[in-house]
C-alpha cells in the first residue's frame, strides 16, 4: 500500500483530504517499521500449558520523535503512536526551506521534558527531505537537548543530496526512507516531487 499512498501524494489532482489520509497511513507504516527497529527485542514466555514460547517484548527505551510543525499532526505524531514509550516535539520554521531554514531563528520550539529519563532513540520525522538544511537544524537542536544513543531519520520523499548533507553532519545516523530518491533542482525542489506539501494539505 505504501506505493499507492505515495502516488496519491504525488498526484497533482489529489484533494487535500486524500493527501492528508495518505500521509497518515504512511506515518503508521513507518511507525510499525520503526517499532521493529527500536522498540522490540527477543523474549521467551511460558504459556498456560507450562511450555516455553519464543516471542518479542517491548524494550523500556525512551524514544523522542522531533518533527516540523507542518509535519506534526499528519506524520510525526502518527509515526510516534507505534513507538512505546515515545515523546513528540516540533520546531516551527514558518515555511522557510533550505539555507534560510538553517540560518534563520526558529519561530517556535517545543521539545518534550523527559523527567530525568535517558533518551535512547531520537527519531527525526520529515515527510519531505530535499536539501538537508531543515533536518540538520532539527537534529542538531534535539541532539543538544537529549544526547541520544541512536539517531534515526525518517523521510517519505527525499534526495541523495539531502541524505549526504545529513550524513556529513551526523555520520552515525540511520535512515528510513520510502522508495527511490527524487532528483533535486537548483531551486531546492524535488522532481518528480510533491510540490509544497504543506500548502497542498490545507483544507
Amino acid at each position: 500500500m505504501a506505493k499507492y499512498y505515495e502516488g496519491v501524494i504525488r498526484d497533482r489532482d489529489s484533494e487535500p483530504a486524500e493527501i492528508r489520509k495518505a500521509l497518515v497511513n504512511l506515518g503508521r507504516e513507518f511507525g510499525r517499521v520503526l517499532a521493529g527497529m527500536l522498540c522490540l527485542e527477543p523474549a521467551v514466555v511460558v504459556t498456560p500449558l507450562d511450555e516455553e514460547c519464543s516471542t518479542l517484548k517491548l524494550r523500556d527505551d525512551l524514544t523522542v520523535v522531533v518533527t516540523t510543525k507542518a509535519d506534526l499532526e499528519l506524520f510525526g505524531r502518527v509515526l510516534a503512536e507505534s513507538l512505546e514509550p515515545a515523546l513528540v516535539g516540533f520546531m516551527d520554521f514558518e515555511g522557510r526551506r533550505g539555507l534560510e531554514a538553517l540560518e534563520s531563528p526558529v519561530r517556535e520550539i517545543e521539545l518534550p521534558a523527559t523527567r530525568g529519563r535517558k533518551v535512547t532513540n531520537l527519531v527525526i520525522a520529515k515527510s519531505v527531505l530535499a536539501t538537508g538544511c531543515t533536518a540538520i537544524s532539527l537534529t542538531q537542536t534535539a541532539l543538544n537537548a537529549y544526547q541520544p544513543e541512536r539517531i534515526l531519520i525518517a523521510s517519505l520523499f527525499y534526495s541523495i543530496t539531502g541524505i549526504n548533507e545529513l550524513a556529513a553532519e551526523f555520520p552515525t545516523a540511520e535512515y528510513l526512507v520510502l522508495g527511490e530518491a527524487d532528483r533535486l533542482d537548483g531551486n531546492g525542489m524535488l522532481h518528480p516531487g510533491v510540490g509544497l506539501i504543506e500548502k497542498r494539505i490545507q483544507i
